[in-house]
């Protein structure tokens, strides 16, 4: 044995009995030193070593890894592993387990190996299985205590589960996708359910779970589909993430115990009506998305609750109350959109509230009142309007608030987002003067909104501000605003005319877009106003414009605006620039007339002179004056004292005057002579450019309370300066903004700061912690490491931090560029579980970093992420990481060997370039699909597991030689996920043998793929191939480049978001073989114009929202495949303009908001058996005319609210209803054809008290006159409210059973009713203010008191055996002369058993029931009278005669002394000749509860009650006889047992 080796197996020996010293049993494998020798060391308590040699290589189970070092290098030079002999797995009986624990007996198992997708514990094609107690193998016994991961994923056959006793954890995943599983029973030992564990599970309907669980894993209970109802067991600490998402739930009571409802708990639970809280519930947080999407109508939130996240019930549009809304309770944070678009009506803000956002109650159609409390530090309330505390901001002004006009306090500075946006019922908002914000959709979907005055105060008019106005036809903009942002005026389609004043500077994407009318725009602004792409895209095509001079008209052109619609007035405007006292000054604006103009010190390009005194020192003035007019200094200009003259290395101070505004880019670059800077008092300087300052002597600065923004490299290289105090109004630090102050030892980062670029402080050498203020609530430190505010990056560890070694929080999944760049004293780094991502230079430049550890971890890294490292020298990389970015490794110079773990695709260019001592790198990928072609390095040796491999190194230029074959390298299993070419696939269903398994796209690059992808039909890694079958959530999400996406036709199933929110989609054509469109299934892609259906498709369901969000779609044809659609399929499909169904569809309805807000909807061809309409069905259609319902039998609530130009309605003779507001606001609507059959026009009441209904063809201001059939029996609530041209209603009933509050007020005042009768007068008069004069009564002789009658007629006889036979007296009118029959009930058939005709036309008639009713225990008679042409037959309900027992001597209270020993009781129960079986119940908090068994051979029994009865004050009892074949059964009235002393 050679010296090394002999120097490694001592050391590995020494590491060994270190472990054996403190205890362990572990067992040591050292690497082979040669051919014919292995050392094997075995330690326990007593450190006993032992070796030997051996021929034969031992195969050894291992668990965890160890490193072994020595001290010459301190490099890795081999592994010892520790085994853990309790790992093994065994089979019984073709079921796999996992030993957990040993003893010499036996021990505990684990149903399920978790060996992989190759290896299922379970067959998949169980239908029964009896989870086994105790298993044996090997003379051992093993108690079942676990079922283990994934144990019985994809066993869909299997339909129920029963788990014993012994079992007290279920695993992940471990019943995902047993689609067949109907009920799951569990007993109370289980403690813990684990992640997916039931996901998938769409049969599932009764699960019973364990009392004394106190985990349930993440989406457990995920797509559920038929779980309707679950008791959650007392214990419970929190709802888990996704926990019942998409599943069927629909009631639930959260225990008492849970803290936190996680993210999308409960997300698009359709059937979810109402959630309770335990008493006295601790639960602090609902997390985001919790309850989105979910059908909730009310919920009692406890007084506990600190934090509402993010959606947490947004889109719930049945919930009316949260049980807060008149205190606030103790509410600490509401995040955005958390109560968007639900039906609460007021809510209060609690003195607790430390962080509100703005948009929390946006789109809450039914808000009334905001209230705060007085003691509120932020916020007020007045008339019920949410304002800032000092009324500088309006927050939100209630939808539902009642008037028509608003006049905003002139205290207001800002009106926030989604302050006004969707009242409609304002149409006159003013503005104040002092107004400085318009933010983000802040005055948007005000339907009736008219005009609006923008004051010269507003600076900045936000996204979206005043967007879908339909109304609005004038816009005033004053001088003074600066910035029009994108869409601020969008869709303004009455708008013809717009003046843009020359003030504003900017003008963003899509601003005027879609402003149909809009023919005439004067741009007032000079050459230097900066306009976006696309500003007035889908404006009127005869749109004008009139512009100032040539440089604006160029402008314009090049936005693709024809020029022979441009007119310039050639007002060209030079720039003027001028010296004072040897500064170059240069004009920003005149001024008219005696106004001040502005100027900027310098004029951008070149440096401007100094006046350099004695001293070095000067002051920049606040005002110049220049050819008798007067200007003031806002800005200093770039370069503006850039070094480039003698004369600037000799300023050492400056003071900038209070005016100045912005310090643009390299103002005092290379200043090294400044070493001070003075800011006037009163400054208000808002931003401090790029390389501001670079490389200047500053030794101290005080920075002004108003900048907000200090850009990338500013400071940079200030070396001197040792304080450095910012701001509190600071928001935002670009990149590098303080790298290189080399005397820098601490620094704070202030409130109100918001973002940060990569490492501010790079090369920082001395600083060793960044501390953030008190109140930040977007970074967070920890150790002095910056994080962002949920530890999810890590932004900079301190360059100067003194540490050696750093584990990573497990919190982190990001690392940002340059996040340990340079740090001086790291040594040694071990990254935690959840990272997923590692920045550009991430570690570049680390002087001392010798380790590193990504293991365990899923991290992908970015270019130069360990370059320059020069003294790395053991790293492990993610066995997920799938590419080896440039100069990853470059300049390593210490690092020998690397493994490439089995996950890679790429290694690109220059990764290990100048790795001098790299020499071996073995790669255990079977997948490489690119590899660069500088590889060959002399020296350096490739290890692969497989000649095709080998193939690829050596077509990239490696020598054979260089390239060797390993095949211990080879794969031994499949694995559950695997990335190629840039997609990521999730096995479905394993490969077995040369069979192909079924994978599922799960995961694409989002920036990297290019114009056209098409998904692959088969794909194949670590040998085993693979058909693409489904594309799963985020298959294709957010993706920057991808125009045209081709789907495989082996695809059977796009999942729900599968394709969604990508930016440059326009078209997907999706083939035949796909049969389901997931939940929000193809979403929210911007540009998508183009979506079709192969021929012959076979797509049978499309669930809720597949479609929806898809903004430019124009025409699409539903496949006659189709079964079954979702709700809200095409919800915000705003420009959809045709729809239509294959001939042969089946569909017979059209779910809720299938075409909500389908702006532009104008023709729908509907299949043949459409016969329902559903809720919001056509909502917001505003271009739909309407189409054929003449077999439609159902029109749900609000299903055409605000079609504006449906012109008919004609419907079938099988329509039964129509639903409130079902063509509410639909003002073309002229005709209106309702034929018998209709029974039901809207609601009498809302299902919610605190529901405003809209009445089912109010504001229809078209319709002029309307005939209602003889069967409709209800009018409902303000059903013609407001319909102001109809002047004629012609009413055929003969009776009617209610006509709601206001169902004809507000109509012509000319109109006229006519009516049937007296009745129908009197309950129209009563609904509303319709006068006597406007009725007409075409039948004053009411006939309805001539119809059949029959009174006094009783339904149920309960008779003891024995009694007398039964007698009914009848009261009969209007029967004269007809035969009154008694029948009764044999089998299906009705038999008369007595008959009696009457005479008069009021008659008395006794009935006398034959003894036929003796025979059975319960008989079923009717009474039928036959009609004639006048009066139908009469019916009546059944008639149920019972028999039962007859009980004396009964007793039914008892008080005892609580020493009595026995309780006895006599009871006769007859007749005799009936077997009775009798059972004596206790009352329980569970029920009645069975105690005792009686039979009865004889009439009498003696009851002797058990000692129950001792332990409680006050005991209820009763006796239950069972049914026989002459009584029902029959249950004794409450026995009460009460304990006196």
């Amino acid at each position: 044995m050679g010296m090394r080796k002999r120097k490694f197996l001592s050391v590995a020996i020494a590491s060994a009995m270190m472990i054996g010293s403190i205890g362990l049993d572990v067992s040591l494998a050292v690497a082979k030193t040669d051919s014919a020798a292995e050392a094997k060391i075995t330690l326990r308590s007593k450190t006993k070593v032992t070796m030997g040699k051996s021929k034969d290589n031992d195969s050894i189970t291992c668990e965890k890894k160890c490193s072994v070092r020595y001290k010459k290098s301190n490099r890795l030079k081999s592994n010892f592993i520790v085994r853990n002999e309790d790992n093994t797995v065994i089979d019984v009986d073709g079921i796999k387990y996992r030993v957990l624990t040993s003893n010499g007996n036996g021990g505990t198992v684990a149903l399920g190996a978790d060996l992989g997708y190759k290896y299922p514990s379970v067959p998949k094609n169980i239908i029964e299985f009896r989870i086994p107690k105790e298993i044996s193998h090997a003379g051992k016994k093993y108690k079942v205590v676990k079922l283990g991961n994934n144990a019985f994923m994809d066993c869909d056959k299997l339909r129920n589960i029963s788990i014993p006793d012994s079992i007290t954890e279920i695993g992940e995943g471990a019943f995902r996708r047993n689609y067949e599983l109907k009920t799951v029973e569990m007993t109370n030992s289980v403690k813990k359910i684990g992640g997916s564990a039931f996901s998938l599970c769409e049969k599932l309907n009764k699960i019973t779970l364990s009392d004394n669980l106190i985990a349930i894993g993440d989406e457990a209970f995920y797509s559920c589909t038929a779980l309707g109802k679950v008791k959650l067991p007392p214990k419970l600490k929190e709802i888990s993430t996704g926990l019942f998402q998409n599943s069927g739930i629909m009631t639930v009571t959260v225990p008492a115990e849970v803290k936190k409802i996680g993210e999308k708990a409960f997300w698009s639970t359709e059937n979810l009506n109402n959630v309770k809280f335990g008493e006295k519930s601790v639960c602090k947080g609902i997390a985001a998305n919790a309850f989105q999407f979910s059908s909730i109508r009310s919920i009692d939130l406890p007084i506990a609750v600190r934090i509402i996240g993010t959606k947490a019930f947004n889109n719930c549009r049945n919930l009316s109350t949260v049980g807060l809304e008149k205190t606030g309770g103790n509410i600490v944070v509401i995040g955005e959109h958390a109560f968007s678009s639900t039906k609460l009506k007021e809510f209060t803000i609690a003195s607790t509230i430390r962080e509100f956002y703005e948009s929390a109650f946006s789109n809450c159609g039914k808000l009334q009142h905001i209230e705060v409390d007085k003691n509120h530090p932020n916020y007020v309330s007045e008339d019920g309007i949410l304002f800032s505390k000092k009324k500088d901001i309006l927050y939100v002004y209630p939808i539902a608030k009642g008037g028509n006009e608003y006049t905003v306090p002139n205290t207001v500075k800002v009106l926030s987002c989604e302050a006004f946006n969707n009242c409609s019922n304002l149409t006159e908002v003013t503005l104040p003067d002092g107004l400085e914000t318009i933010k983000s959709s802040a005055l948007g979907n005000m339907q009736n909104l008219e005009n609006i005055h923008i004051p010269a105060s507003v600076k900045w008019i936000g996204k979206m501000a005043l967007s879908n106005c339909s109304s609005l036809k004038s816009v005033e903009l004053e001088e003074g605003v600066t910035g029009l942002s994108s869409y601020s005026f969008y869709k303004l389609t009455a708008l013809d005319e717009i003046t843009i004043p020359k003030s504003v500077d900017i003008i963003e994407t899509g601003t005027f877009g879609s402003c149909e009318s809009l023919e005439k725009v004067i741009l007032k602004g000079k050459k230097y106003i900066k306009i976006a792409n696309s500003p007035f895209i889908g404006a009127s095509p005869n749109v004008k414009f009139i512009v100032e001079n040539s440089k604006v008209k160029e402008l314009l052109i090049k936005r693709g605006i024809e020029e022979s619609k441009i007119n310039s007035l050639n007002h060209e405007d030079p720039v003027e620039e001028f010296k004072k006292d040897n500064i170059l000054y240069t004009v920003l604006d005149s001024g008219e007339g005696d106004n001040p103009g502005t100027v900027q010190v310098g004029n951008g390009y070149s440096s401007t002179g100094i006046p350099v005194e004695g001293n070095g020192k000067f002051a920049i003035p606040e005002t110049v004056t220049h050819n008798g007019k007067k200007y003031t200094v806002v800005k200093i200009a770039k370069n503006a004292f850039m070094q480039g003259e003698e004369a600037f290395n000799r300023i050492k101070g400056i003071t900038v005057p209070k005016t100045v505004k912005e310090i643009d880019d390299r103002a005092f670059n290379d200043c090294s002579a400044m070493t001070e800077i003075i800011f006037e008092k009163g400054s208000v300087l808002e931003e401090i450019g790029k390389n501001a300052f670079d490389g200047s002597g500053l030794k101290t600065i005080k920075l002004p309370e108003s900048l907000k923004v200090i850009r990338e490299n500013a400071f940079k290289n200030t070396r001197d300066m040792k304080e450095l105090s910012l701001p509190e109004n600071l928001e935002r630090i670009d990149s590098e903004a303080f790298s290189g102050m080399r005397t820098l030892e601490s620094i704070t980062l202030p409130k109100k700061l918001k973002k940060i670029g990569n490492n501010i402080t790079l090369d920082c050498g001395k600083l060793t912690e960044i501390k953030t203020a008190e109140g930040n609530n977007s970074f967070r430190s920890k150790d002095g490491v910056l994080y962002t505010s949920s530890m999810g990056k890590l932004l900079i560890y301190p360059t100067g931090k003194k540490d050696e070694s750093f584990v990573l929080p497990n919190d982190v999944r990001e690392i940002a560029k340059y996040a340990f760049s340079n740090v001086k004293n790291l040594k040694h780094f071990s990254a935690g579980r959840n990272l997923h991502n590692i920045g550009q230079n991430a570690f570049a430049g680390a002087p001392a970093l010798m380790s590193a550890n990504f293991e365990d971890c899923h991290a992908e890294m970015e270019d130069k992420a360990f370059m320059g490292c020069r003294n790395l020298e053991e790293i492990t990389l993610s066995r997920q990481m799938t590419v080896i970015p440039q100069n990853l490794f470059a300049q390593c110079s210490s690092l020998e060997e690397l493994i490439l773990p089995e996950s890679i695709k790429e290694i690109k260019r220059n990764a290990f370039l100048y790795a001098s001592n790299l020499n071996s790198i073995k790669i255990k990928s079977l997948d490489i699909e690119s590899l660069p072609d500088d590889l060959n390095v002399n020296g350096r040796r490739y290890t692969v597991a497989n000649e095709d491999v080998k193939a690829m190194f050596v077509k990239a230029g490696v020598q054979d030689s260089n390239v060797l074959i390993d095949k211990s390298l080879l794969p031994t299993e499949e694995v559950n996920t695997f990335i190629k070419k840039m997609l990521k696939y999730e096995v479905i269903k394993p490969a077995k043998g040369s069979a192909k398994g079924e994978v599922r796209l799960v995961e694409s690059d989002r920036e990297k793929l290019g114009k056209t992808l098409k998904i692959p039909e088969t794909v194949s890694t670590r040998g085993f191939n693979y058909t693409v079958t489904a594309l799963g959530s985020g298959a294709l999400y957010k993706n920057e480049t991808v125009e045209t996406l081709i789907i495989p036709k082996t695809v059977s199933a796009i999942e729900d978001s599968a394709i969604s929110g990508n930016k440059r989609l326009q078209e997907i054509t999706i083939p035949n073989s796909v049969k389901i469109i997931g939940v929000n299934g193809i979403s929210d892609n911007e540009q998508m114009t183009s979506l079709s259906f192969e021929e012959n498709s076979q797509l049978e369901t499309l669930k809720n929202g597949a479609f929806s969000g898809n903004p430019v779609v124009l025409e699409i044809e539903i496949p006659k495949s189709v079964k079954k659609m979702g709700t809200h399929v095409f919800f915000w499909c705003n420009n959809l303009k045709k729809v239509s169904f294959e001939e042969g569809s089946s569909i017979t309805d059209i779910p809720k908001g299938t075409f909500f807000n389908c702006f532009k909807l104008e023709k729908i061809f509907m299949p043949q058996g459409a016969t329902s309409i559903g809720e919001e069905a056509f909502a917001r259609a505003g271009e739909f005319t309407g189409m054929d319902l003449s077999k439609v039998k159902s029109v749900g609530k609000r299903a055409f609210w605000n079609c504006e130009k449906i012109k008919n309605a004609e419907f079938s003779d099988s329509l039964k209803e129509i639903g409130d507001g079902a063509f509410s606001n639909c003002f073309s609507l002229e005709k209106l054809a309702l034929k018998e059959g209709v029974e039901k026009i809207g609601d009498m009441k809302a299902e919610n008290a605190e529901e405003l209904l809209r009445g089912a063809f109010s504001d229809c201001t078209g319709l002029k006159e309307v005939e209602l059939p003889k069967s409709l029996q209800q009018i409902g609530v303000f059903t013609f409210n407001g319909c102001s041209s109809l002047k004629k209603v012609v009413m055929k009933q003969k009776a009617i059973t209610g006509i709601g509050l206001g169902a004809f007020d507000l109509i012509s005042k000319d109109a006229v009713f006519y009516v049937d009768n007296n009745k129908i007068k009197k309950a129209l008069m009563l609904s509303g203010d319709i006068l006597e004069k406007q009725v007409v009564v075409t039948n004053p002789d009411d006939n309805s008191n001539n119809k059949l009658k029959v009174y006094n007629l009783k339904k149920l006889y309960k008779l003891e055996i024995g009694s007398k036979n039964p007698k009914n007296v009848l009261s009969v009118k209007n029967a004269e002369g007809k035969v009154l029959k008694l029948q009764i009930k044999n089998k299906k058939v009705w038999k008369t058993m007595f008959t009696e005709k009457i005479a008069d036309k009021t008659a008395k008639v006794k009935i006398r029931y034959p003894e036929i009713w003796r025979k059975k225990a319960k008989t079923i008679w009717r009474v039928k009278i036959e009609g004639d042409g006048n009066n139908k037959s009469y019916v009546s309900r059944n008639i149920v005669i019972v028999q039962i027992p007859k009980i004396s001597g009964l007793k039914y209270n008892f008080k005892v002394k609580k020493n009595r020993r026995v309780i006895e009781d006599s009871v006769k129960i007859a007749p005799s000749s009936i077997k009775k079986k009798v059972i004596l119940q206790l009352k329980t908090k569970k029920g009645w509860k069975k105690v005792a068994v009686y039979k009865m051979k004889g009439e009498r029994i003696t009851i002797k009650y058990p000692n129950h009865w001792k332990k409680m004050k006050i005991s209820k009892w009763r006796l239950y006889i069972k049914p026989s074949k002459r009584t029902v059964g029959y249950v004794t009235n409450s026995i009460k047992i009460k304990v006196i002393k």
